[in-house]
């Protein structure tokens, strides 16, 4: 039962439960949890993992996730999906409990516990998120010509909302990966009644290279990134030579970036590679800056006694260059044949099938895979419905639909 604990998403363990005993009223059905309505969408089959596609239907729209049923030993856990990017709510903590009570299981352990400043938030998400799904232009989100900011990874938004109240005539956009801080930070923005904010739950340097236009941003701030040391990993860093790149095409002129960081080898390439652009121009090294607000990690580092480096770089001079961007919408359904496991690198696409799954049904699948460029792979659940001989292909979860994207499912 110890195997438990280390699941971040909400998850149960049913105590001598078989997956047997649970497929036979696994039927599709929906439920209503007060004004909302939960639908399981049926069981698809794998081995030893049922996969349950579900909806739930709210004032606010439809969130899409899957969960997994797994045997572990005598005992069955239910959990929501490997990579599946949902925020953890009371609804979808609901609806993994009802499955685990259809067969009376006994549940010894799990992480539903209702966190009433988070989780009883998720009808007030619409007004301050932004769906990168939806491909909107940056430019019409404010509805103003007012002056953009960007933070990267916000936190727990202590910079971003700090800047936004004390500037309530330019606007801000903050990207957050981490479901619990992105919770918490819509939380405040409600309380706070901001309206020159927006966040979105994606990676920050993706989503400028496809939603903003070029010279649309006047500052960028990224305080803190994980350093990513080795050089196998250096891809996945947030500063390297194709972000330096990015925003030389997106700041205005005159515009700036400032990194904030504990870390003096990050510092160290950082400037190296903005000193070698000819874009930018470089202020001094700030060593433990003062400043008005403080964040939580660098409150957390000073407290270690770690030294703090900031450095601001200004744009001094146009791209003339073109930018290819890495969006490229694609026309679903793709008709395909019937996918198999397999791990696939071309270039920079790459397609991973992790596993397909039958319904109990019908002779529809489900296919559970990793899709797109080798910098940004993107965890992803696909429909496959069954018409005259070959499937056509649905994404079922949130994908950005770039190049690389299309490039994987051309190879299924």
């Amino acid at each position: 039962m110890l195997f438990a604990i280390f699941f971040k998403m909400p998850h149960i363990l049913l105590y001598k439960q078989s997956l047997s005993d649970l497929l036979s009223r696994l039927k599709p059905r929906e439920e209503g949890v007060g004004e909302c309505v939960i639908q399981y969408l049926g069981a698809f089959l794998s081995g030893s993992e049922v996969l349950i596609p579900t909806n739930i239907v709210t004032k606010t729209g439809c969130m899409r996730f899957a969960i997994k049923v797994l045997q572990k030993g005598e005992n069955t856990m239910v959990k929501i999906g490997t990579g599946i990017k949902v925020e953890s709510n009371y609804l979808i903590k609901e609806a993994i409990k009802r499955i685990g009570l259809l067969t009376g299981g006994r549940i010894v352990w799990s992480n539903l516990n209702i966190n009433k400043k988070v989780d009883y938030f998720f009808d007030y998400s619409k007004r301050f998120e932004v769906n990168i799904d939806i491909f909107e232009n940056v430019r019409g989100i404010f509805k103003n010509e007012n002056p953009l900011n960007v933070e990267i990874g916000f936190g727990n938004g202590e910079f971003l909302l700090y800047q936004a109240q004390k500037k309530k005539n330019e606007n801000f956009i903050g990207f957050e990966v981490e479901s619990k801080n992105f919770s918490l930070v819509k939380k405040k923005l409600h309380d706070l009644n901001l309206d020159n904010v927006k966040i979105m739950r994606c990676d920050g340097t993706f989503a400028m290279d496809v939603l903003f236009e070029d010279e649309s941003i006047k500052n960028i701030f990224l305080y803190f990134p994980s350093p990513w040391f080795k050089e196998k990993n250096i891809k996945h860093a947030v500063v390297n030579k194709d972000f330096v790149d990015l925003i030389s095409h997106k700041l205005v002129k005159g515009g700036s970036f400032e990194l904030v960081t504990d870390n003096y080898p990050y510092l160290a390439y950082s400037i190296e590679l903005f000193d070698k652009s000819g874009f930018f121009l470089r202020k001094e090294v700030d060593i433990n800056p003062e400043r008005e607000v403080t964040t939580y990690f660098e409150r957390r580092w000073r407290r270690k006694g770690r030294t703090i480096y900031g450095i601001k770089c200004f744009k001094i001079k146009r791209q003339n260059k073109e930018r290819k961007p890495l969006y490229k919408r694609i026309d679903f359904p793709i008709e395909t044949g019937i996918p198999q496991k397999c791990s696939i690198k071309r270039g920079e696409a790459i397609l991973r099938i992790l596993n397909v799954y039958s319904s109990l049904y019908s002779s529809d699948l489900f296919m559970e895979a990793i899709v797109g460029e080798i910098k940004y792979p993107q965890h992803a659940y696909f429909h496959l419905k069954k018409e005259k001989g070959h499937f056509l292909l649905y994404p079922f979860t949130s994908i950005i639909p770039t190049e690389g994207v299309e490039n994987s499912l051309m190879y299924i």
